[in-house]
């Protein structure tokens, strides 16, 4: 498998219209950046965005800050640490970018996103209600 960033965005799309049929028109917003996985194939099996925060905030701490947006691995490449790979590729971007700050959430019942997010350093900051259901926002430093 290889994960790397790219600037079109298409198949990052089509992936995630199978995963995330209910919201996947809201992927493209601006400024996301985007790296994808393709299989020995070559064919795209994942992708992962990342946002930066700097114009949702005069704050200072939020200028300095990237989201990790979304994470979408096909169930043919699960359980080969492609979202623990993602999370450090966008980590690494967003260091040589010069961001401070990394935040995220995910739904209380993802467990397996969860654990790759704590073992990559996130930590819990802000419990809340959100949508339909409950997600933990994380965060960590970069």
């Amino acid at each position: 498998m290889r994960v790397f960033r790219v600037r079109d965005f298409e198949e990052a799309l089509a992936i995630d219209a199978i995963l995330f049929p209910e919201t996947h028109q809201e992927l493209p917003e601006a400024g996301n950046q985007f790296w994808l996985a393709r299989d020995d194939e070559g064919q795209a099996v994942g992708f992962a965005s990342v946002r930066p925060l700097r114009e949702a905030s005069d704050d200072s701490k939020w200028k300095e800050t990237v989201f990790l947006s979304r994470v979408g691995v096909l169930q043919s490449a699960r359980n080969q640490g492609l979202q623990t790979r993602f999370v450090r590729a966008r980590l690494r971007w967003a260091r040589r970018k010069g961001y401070k700050r990394a935040v995220t959430y995910v739904s209380w019942d993802n467990v397996w996103s969860l654990r790759v997010l704590v073992k990559a350093g996130f930590l819990p900051f802000r419990p809340t209600s959100y949508w339909a259901g409950n997600v933990t926002y994380l965060e960590r430093e970069i």
